[in-house]
């Protein structure tokens, strides 16, 4: 293998990994959900405090409970949820939404 294969190699991973959009997670609890704004209040922990963070449904946001997807208006106040996100111009932008079942 060359020099010129091997800066050829690194440099097509850096940049997929610079393309890939990086996603973070969050478990919070539903505290209130717009429908007609695609938006969603959740409060989560963090650290010793609670916080409350608004995020953004897109279209193609995937809302589920139990691997069965299900209408964002079904979120209820006080469901548990997984939310997959990305940062996007300073607002989350959901990839996905998992409702908890309880226990």
């Amino acid at each position: 293998m060359t020099l010129e294969t091997v800066r050829l190699q690194l440099l097509l991973v850096g940049a997929f990994l610079t393309a890939a959009p990086s996603r973070d997670e969050l478990i919070a609890t539903v505290r209130r959900v717009d429908p007609q704004m695609r938006t969603c209040t959740v409060v989560t922990g963090v650290g010793h405090a609670l916080r409350v963070v608004s995020v953004v449904i897109e279209a193609d946001t995937r809302v589920s409970r139990e691997g069965t997807e299900i209408a964002v208006a079904e979120l209820k106040p006080g469901t548990i949820v997984r939310i997959t996100y990305r940062d996007q111009s300073g607002r989350k932008r959901c990839a996905a939404i998992e409702a908890q079942e309880r226990p």
